[in-house]
């Protein structure tokens, strides 16, 4: 158990030999108590810090321009990536036939299976209306 008594505290990070100092911060909660924050050094609070490979310091998403999964795919591979996500969810993928699994409802997992298969059709309606399409009249 860690216990933080200060307003703000500093907590010391050593990977490979270096050492950065992150500090921290609280803020009142909604409900009660406080939830502790980690400050960047560009000022922002953030519950996660990020070291990317080329870099040598952890900041937030922003100062290392990072980007989310969905910002890098396209309108098709969004609907692909949620119909993926939906029939992982039911216990399945995308090629095979889910089997319910142990504590969901059924009628939830009908909706969820019914959800997965609309956005796999959607994919496939933006996939296919994206390649080029030659008619050619032959006698």
């Amino acid at each position: 158990m860690v216990s933080l008594e200060p307003a703000h505290a500093t907590l010391r990070v050593r990977v490979n030999g270096a050492t950065q100092a992150v500090a921290l911060t609280r803020a009142p909660h909604n409900f009660s108590g406080t939830r502790w924050w980690l400050l960047c050094a560009c000022g922002r609070r953030a519950f996660t810090l990020y070291r990317p490979l080329a870099e040598s310091e952890y900041r937030c998403r922003a100062c290392h321009s990072l980007s989310y999964r969905s910002e890098n795919l396209s309108p098709a591979g969004r609907m692909e990536y949620r119909a993926m996500k939906l029939a992982r969810r039911i216990g399945g993928s995308l090629l095979r036939d889910p089997v319910r699994p142990k504590g969901m409802h059924a009628i939830t997992f009908a909706r969820l299976q019914e959800e997965a298969n609309d956005a796999n059709g959607r994919a496939m309606v933006v996939r296919l209306s994206t390649w080029p399409i030659r008619y050619r009249y032959r006698n």
